[in-house]
């Protein structure tokens, strides 16, 4: 539902590599993969549907003060996933370099 409409919305955008912050958005696509369903539907409703943080409360049925924590706890969840699937690649990228 709303993850489906934000992710037509993505476009090409995320098909593009960002050489600005070194993360692949097929990195941080993987890593909305990996988190739990309301999790995910936390992260893309508030940055790609911009939700206010009412707005995500009554989507998620609790207060604005708790849909604001689950929110940060979903980004910190993402963030540790995606610079894990990194490092990892970037591991087996200088195995297979090596001589």
């Amino acid at each position: 539902m709303i993850q489906e409409n934000a992710v037509e919305r993505a476009g090409e955008y995320w098909s593009e590599p960002n050489t600005v912050s070194g993360v692949a958005a097929s990195d941080v696509l993987e890593g909305l993969d990996s988190l739990n369903p309301d999790q995910r539907e936390m992260i893309i409703a508030k940055v790609w549907g911009e939700l206010t943080f009412e707005e995500l409360a009554e989507l998620m049925n609790c207060s604005p003060a708790s849909a604001y924590r689950r929110y940060i706890a979903a980004l910190t969840d993402l963030k540790h996933s995606v610079l894990a699937g990194s490092e990892s690649k970037n591991n087996v990228a200088k195995l297979e370099t090596r001589p």
